[in-house]
């Protein structure tokens, strides 16, 4: 169970509200990744944070409110990046 705070507008109090919580996959602008999810009350609306959508290789930019997807890079397979000379 993950912890967090609420505060009740009419009261002004604070109370230590608990939700489940567990690993998904998330899928955002056509990129998977990973991350944390809380499981609030039915009538909660989704939401997705920040860094979930940055880990997926989306950069957020609150001042223009923006998202815009990363280029690729591609990645070099470990036999074109040893020392001449040397054999796998």
């Amino acid at each position: 169970m993950a912890g967090s705070a609420a505060k009740s507008p009419a009261a002004g109090v604070c109370r230590a509200v608990q939700y489940a919580f567990g690993l998904a996959e998330i899928e955002f602008m056509g990129e998977i990744t990973s991350g944390r999810v809380i499981f609030g009350p039915t009538a909660a609306a989704p939401s997705l944070s920040v860094t979930a959508i940055e880990s997926a290789g989306i950069p957020v930019d609150p001042a223009n409110r923006i998202l815009e997807r990363m280029p690729a890079i591609p990645l070099k397979s470990a036999a074109m990046e040893q020392p001449a000379g040397q054999n796998a």
